[in-house]
């Protein structure tokens, strides 16, 4: 069986491969300068913790984007609530108003307060009329 058969893909091979990596000895070859050889191992370690920031960064980041997807369903939810509510509401009214206009009204009104002239007389019934103010309040 083949070192690659064992692995489900690609970035799982890499992956062990790394990590049997850290078994090797960091000891400085023999034609490289030691001070040299030391910055680059600070630099890679200068790299990793960096990596692990940006990880950390970007799991922040899907986290709150998740946040954020989730109160805008809320948002909208709250919204349709709203929008159904205030629609019952005028609903009521209406029928409130309507059943309001059936109720009949008997009003004491004098002569001179009514202006509802047919030919300069006042019809014999009146039932029919609106009533309006004539204060210009």
């Amino acid at each position: 069986m083949d070192d690659e058969d064992e692995y489900e893909s690609e970035e799982d091979y890499f992956e062990d491969d790394e990590s049997s990596g850290d078994d090797e000895d960091d000891s400085c070859p023999k034609d490289c300068d030691t001070s040299a050889y030391e910055k680059v191992l600070e630099l890679r370690e200068k790299r990793l913790d960096q990596e692990e920031i940006l990880q950390e960064f970007n799991k922040s980041v899907e986290e709150l984007k998740a946040l954020n997807n989730s109160y805008q369903i809320k948002e909208k939810t709250n919204t349709k609530n709203v929008k159904t509510s205030e629609e019952e509401i005028q609903k009521f009214q209406n029928e409130k108003q309507k059943s309001l206009n059936q109720l009949i009204v008997c009003l004491p009104l004098k002569l001179s307060q009514i202006q509802f002239l047919e030919d300069e007389k006042l019809p014999a019934d009146i039932s029919n009329a609106l009533i309006f103010t004539n204060d210009s309040r």
